[in-house]
């Protein structure tokens, strides 16, 4: 795995003295993730212009300073287009829109920011190329913390020169990691990261309501087994949110995102005849709490299957 200071081109960004250097960077997509991420990008000074159709989150946008609306229009000219749409098929949707198919994005780069699975990113490979346009599958990981502070791993796979040319975008959100150079490498990696994440994630729900079980305190709990061999990133990261009441718990990262994500890992490991039981075992967790009506609450709801008799 290389760095993306190594493939970067020679070609060096305009002087001031030929226009301006900051790229026109689209996000489609401004919830949890695409939010701060697009306030990073407008924060390093890049002209920053926001798709989604929320108003609320439009106007968030707004007010932040950012350009925003629920025109695809507003893609037209755009550099670099970051999508964080949720799913294959509303990323292929996008490219069959008047803005790519007119040829508005001719010449620009596509940077597939969110999951979308690797088949997704290979068919709209094929359709970006039609219409002239360049494609980055840069899935990201380290969550709406990771989104806010810069600190994300961006999992990068596309041509060297095309992801070279990202450089200040993509530095701007975090660290950058090139893990190959076909369109679905970072997808294929993100899916290993997810199947980690979700056992990860549903394990630590098993284990706080055991604690819980057990009568011990679960806020020692929480301060405790993050310093130990048992600790996790997800762990410390949702432990805080899981021992809080349901009705007390925030909404930070959606439990329908790993119910989405989870069916994503299990349909490409049966593609490849992986033996992936855990990865079943926790699929289940995430399709019982989504059953119990917590996919729109935060992710660490997962908790909740598990305090069940």
């Amino acid at each position: 795995m290389t760095s993306l200071e190594s493939i970067e081109t020679s070609v060096q960004p305009p002087s001031s003295a030929d226009g301006p250097s900051s790229p026109v960077v689209a996000v489609i997509g401004v919830g949890a993730m695409g939010l701060p991420m697009a306030l990073r990008l407008h924060r390093h000074g890049m002209s920053v212009r926001a798709v989604d159709l929320d108003p609320v989150r439009v106007q968030h946008c707004r007010e932040a300073g950012v350009t925003a609306g629920s025109d695809l229009a507003l893609l037209a000219g755009a550099d670099v287009v970051l999508a964080m749409v949720t799913t294959g098929p509303q990323l292929l949707s996008l490219l069959t829109a008047p803005v790519v198919t007119d040829g508005a994005l001719s010449g620009s780069v596509l940077v597939v920011g969110s999951t979308v699975g690797p088949e997704a990113v290979r068919e709209a490979a094929v359709l970006a190329e039609r219409y002239g346009i360049g494609l980055v599958d840069c899935p990201v990981t380290g969550g709406v913390t990771g989104a806010t502070e810069g600190t994300l791993t961006l999992l990068a796979a596309g041509a060297p020169a095309t992801v070279g040319s990202l450089a200040s975008t993509l530095t701007a959100l975090g660290d950058v990691r090139v893990v190959g150079t076909r369109p679905g490498d970072g997808q294929s990696l993100k899916l290993v990261n997810q199947m980690l994440a979700g056992i990860h994630l549903a394990a630590a729900g098993e284990a706080f309501a055991f604690a819980e079980r057990l009568g011990l305190d679960l806020d020692t709990v929480r301060e405790v087994l993050p310093t130990g061999a048992a600790a996790s990133w997800m762990l410390a990261d949702r432990g805080p949110r899981m021992i809080l009441p349901a009705t007390q718990r925030p909404t930070e990262t959606l439990l329908s995102v790993f119910v989405k994500d989870s069916r994503l890992v299990a349909d490409a490991a049966a593609a490849v005849g992986a033996h992936a039981p855990l990865t079943e075992a926790a699929r289940t967790a995430w399709r019982e709490a989504a059953e119990l009506g917590l996919g729109d609450g935060d992710d660490s709801g997962v908790v909740e299957v598990f305090r069940r008799g």
